[in-house]
């Protein structure tokens, strides 16, 4: 398990970019939480290759959980968040 807190540090919402993605499919997570912790609203949860381009947050934190079961790898993953300020 793998445990990443994206914070933004202006008033501004997190963009995540998803450069490349390839996990195994059924058996390796990413889950996104618009939010400081597990504890906050999923976004969604993805696996294998079929994952949106962009994903945005309400605030300025995006929590990312990845999951793996060790039993067979691919490339994984790939990705850049940025502050966005948001349009007014």
């Amino acid at each position: 398990m793998c445990v990443c807190v994206c914070v933004c540090v202006c008033v501004c919402v997190c963009n995540l970019l998803l450069l490349r993605f390839q996990t195994e499919l059924s058996y390796d997570f990413l889950e996104v939480h618009d939010g400081p912790n597990l504890l906050s609203p999923l976004i969604g949860s993805f696996n294998g290759t079929q994952v949106p381009q962009f994903l945005f947050s309400s605030s300025s934190f995006l929590y990312l959980l990845f999951t793996t079961d060790n039993s067979r790898s691919n490339s994984g993953f790939r990705i850049l968040f940025e502050g966005v300020i948001p349009e007014v």
